[in-house]
């Protein structure tokens, strides 16, 4: 029969830059990403059906952030500082992360992410305009060399990005994860996501912040290699 046209594949309305340069300016323009040197998170991690965690995550540029879940048997962490990441959970030993994983942890750490798109990424494509709960959307789909892609939407009205899909390799092929942003608040300056979505093969969850700092102290050895022998249960 006679392939059906895909309805939703449409031209782009915006170039690659375009996209770009309204995201710098609907954050806060690139002055206030730049004097964002670190950023303190809290709030709770909800898996769902009530179950819930409290959680913080601690960023410091460049390229060091840590996240602390705090379980019922001990803390679960994540931590990535400069070339290295690693991950505990409590009853496992350090898992050190690989290529595809440090570019997932570094995009997370970086407090200047909307100015610095071109350069994480050399290789950059603007895709058809789509739509998200009803909102048109531009995309963009972002390259690194040997790396998967990365997949970026951004809300046609207010530029600010809604959504990233990226993928990390395992032994059964590439794996989505996909990030839903909403609940913007400004912080000094800065138009910051409260709410993130996360969407993965093995289940959803949603991190909701409650407080966030900038431009606080943070000691580099929150973002140390943890211990296994260290986690101890949350008080």
């Amino acid at each position: 029969g006679t392939p059906k046209k895909d309805a939703a594949a449409v031209s782009a309305s915006r170039s690659a830059d375009q996209i770009l340069a309204r995201y710098v300016q609907a954050v806060g323009g690139d002055s206030s990403l730049q004097a964002a040197k670190t950023q303190v998170e809290k709030g709770t991690v909800n898996l769902g059906n009530g179950v819930q965690f409290p959680a913080e995550i601690y960023t410091k540029s460049p390229g060091m952030r840590s996240m602390t879940m705090h379980l019922p048997t001990g803390d679960s962490v994540e931590v990535v500082n400069g070339p290295s990441g690693w991950s505990l959970v409590p009853g496992r030993p350090v898992h050190e992360m690989n290529s595809s994983d440090l570019l997932a942890a570094h995009l997370d750490a970086d407090l200047q992410f909307p100015a610095n798109i071109k350069t994480l990424f050399p290789a950059i494509q603007v895709g058809p305009d789509t739509e998200i709960d009803g909102h048109k959307v531009n995309v963009i789909v972002a390259n690194s060399l040997g790396l998967p892609p990365v997949e970026l939407y951004f809300d046609a009205d207010s530029g600010l990005l809604i959504r990233m899909v990226r993928f990390v390799e395992s032994p059964l092929g590439r794996s989505p994860t996909q990030i839903d942003f909403s609940d913007y608040r400004v912080v000094a300056g800065i138009k910051v996501p409260y709410q993130h979505t996360i969407s993965q093969p093995q289940g959803r969850f949603v991190v909701q912040l409650q407080e966030v700092q900038r431009n606080v102290s943070i000691e580099d050895s929150r973002f140390a290699e943890p211990v296994s022998g260290a986690i101890t249960a949350a008080q």
